[in-house]
């Protein structure tokens, strides 16, 4: 009979086990490490570098005042305060008060208003001159115009009924809020801030 030769292997005990754990989780931190230093690197050199262009800019000279942007801008805070003005307009109280001033002899045909001269022209349709004048009085006694008259009058021929097409001219009146409206703006800008208004 032959004999054996065995070869027994050592068994892995727990201490190799938790020394191979140990020895991961370093590897694992280290890599970590690295990379966690590889980004603070790459940040602080764009921290570095927005830095040095700032102080680039901070040490460039300002350049002087342009005329031409001063009275572009004073052209631009007109037009503001015109579109301001007429925002400001009562226009609901106008139109009010001309749909409430026509009755079933009076028919409205349309409304121009002209914000910048405050005036407005209103054309309508009557069925005779009694009515047309009835009309023109009670614009002039609204609480929005004053100065209301006909400004021209056609009687329609083609029409059996023979009406009468009219335009009437009223001014319009300034409600509260409307007065300067340039100073209430311009006390609204900073002390540092100068705006001149072009004649």
């Amino acid at each position: 009979m032959q004999a054996l030769n065995l070869v027994f292997l050592p068994r892995r005990t727990r201490h190799s086990i938790v020394v191979n754990l140990l020895l991961a989780s370093a590897i694992v931190c280290a890599l970590a490490l690295a990379y966690y230093h590889a980004r603070l690197g790459m940040e602080r050199e764009a921290l570095v570098a927005q830095h040095a262009s700032l102080n680039r800019h901070r040490a460039a000279p300002s350049p002087a005042p342009d005329k031409t942007d001063e009275a572009s801008l004073a052209a631009e805070f007109k037009s503001a305060q015109k579109i301001i003005e007429k925002i400001a307009l009562p226009w609901d109280q106008l139109f009010n008060e001309l749909e409430t001033s026509v009755d079933e002899h009076v028919v409205l045909l349309g409304v121009e208003p002209d914000a910048n001269k405050f005036s407005v022209n209103i054309s309508a349709e009557a069925r005779n001159f009694p009515a047309m004048l009835r009309y023109a009085k009670r614009l002039g006694a609204s609480k929005s115009l004053s100065g209301a008259f006909i400004q021209s009058h056609q009687i329609q021929v083609l029409d059996p009924q023979r009406p009468v097409r009219f335009v009437i001219s009223a001014r319009w009146k300034k409600g509260e809020g409307q007065g300067n409206t340039l100073g209430e703006i311009e006390s609204s800008f900073p002390a540092s801030t100068s705006v001149r208004q072009t004649p």
